[in-house]
C-alpha cells in the first residue's frame, strides 16, 4: 500500500485536523502552535482555565478569526480559502457561549435562521428537520411560538444548540454550553450532548466543567496559556496528576 493510499484511508476517519496554528490579536499571540484532531464519531474536549484560548480556537476553526500560522483541514480540505458562511455550508457549526439567541424572535424563527444550509430547499425539508430537532429538545416544542427572550437561561442554551443542529452539522462545536447554568440544568445539557453524539454527530466541546467534559469525552486536550500541554483519552486525563491538581482541586 502506498503512502498516498494510507493518507486517503486515514483521512476517511478524520473530520477535523488543526495543524500548528497560531492565532493572535495585534501583536499578542493567544494560541501558539496548537495541533489536534477530531475523528468521526468522537466527542473531543478542550479544557483549561478561563482565558487559556479555548474559545479562540473554535472561532479560528469557523473562520471568525484569522490564522497567523498553520492551517485547518476539514474532511481533508484546507479551510483557509473559505469564509465563515462557506464553512457552515460544509458542515462546521459553532454554538457560541452564553446561549446567544435572537430574543425578539420566536423559537420557530430562531430555528428557521439555523436552517441556512437548506435555504434553497423546499420548506417541508426545514419542517422535517425541525421535528427531528424537537425530539431532542421537547421543551422547545411546548413553547414553539414564544419569544426567545421569555425563556430561562437553560432554555435559551437549548435553543442555541437546537439552532446549531438545524444545519445538520458534520461537526458540532460547543463553546461553554454549561456557562452560568444551575446544576440541574447542567446535568440536562450534558445528557443532551450525549444524545446528539449518539445520533452520529462528532462534537468538539470547549468547557470549564472539566470533570463533566472529560467523563463523556473520547479524547481530550488540556490548554494552558495558548499551548496544549497534555492530551489523552478522557479517562487518562481524569487520572492525570496535572489535571487533578490544577483543575479538579484534588
Amino acid at each position: 500500500m502506498t503512502l498516498l493510499s494510507l493518507k486517503l484511508i486515514w483521512g476517511m476517519f478524520i473530520m477535523l485536523r488543526v495543524n500548528g496554528i497560531q492565532v493572535g490579536y495585534g501583536n499578542m499571540a493567544v494560541i501558539r502552535d496548537v495541533s489536534f484532531r477530531v475523528d468521526k464519531g468522537e466527542i473531543v474536549t478542550i479544557v483549561g482555565s478561563n482565558g487559556a484560548g479555548k474559545s479562540t480556537i473554535l472561532k479560528s476553526i469557523v473562520g471568525l478569526v484569522g490564522l497567523k500560522k498553520g492551517n485547518i483541514e476539514f474532511m481533508g480540505e484546507d479551510m483557509g480559502k473559505y469564509q465563515p458562511h462557506e464553512r457552515i455550508e460544509r458542515g462546521i457549526v459553532l454554538v457560541p457561549e452564553g446561549g446567544k439567541v435572537f430574543g425578539r424572535l420566536t423559537i420557530k424563527d430562531n430555528l428557521y435562521l439555523g436552517s441556512y444550509k437548506y435555504r434553497k430547499e423546499d420548506k417541508s425539508v426545514i419542517e422535517e428537520r425541525i421535528e427531528e430537532v424537537m425530539e431532542i429538545f421537547p421543551v422547545l416544542k411546548e413553547r414553539y411560538h414564544s419569544r426567545a427572550d421569555t425563556m430561562s437561561g437553560g432554555e435559551r442554551q437549548m435553543l442555541a444548540m437546537a439552532r446549531g443542529l438545524m444545519g445538520n452539522p458534520e461537526l458540532l462545536m460547543l463553546d461553554e454550553p454549561s456557562l452560568g447554568l444551575a446544576p440541574k440544568i447542567v446535568d440536562k445539557i450534558f445528557e443532551v450532548i450525549q444524545v446528539i453524539h449518539s445520533k452520529g454527530v462528532p462534537i468538539l466541546l470547549v468547557e470549564q466543567q472539566i470533570h463533566r467534559a472529560l467523563e463523556i469525552a473520547d479524547r481530550g486536550y488540556v490548554l494552558q496559556d495558548g499551548v496544549i500541554v497534555l492530551e489523552g483519552s478522557g479517562q487518562e486525563l481524569l487520572n492525570s496528576e496535572l489535571v487533578k491538581k490544577a483543575y479538579l482541586g484534588m
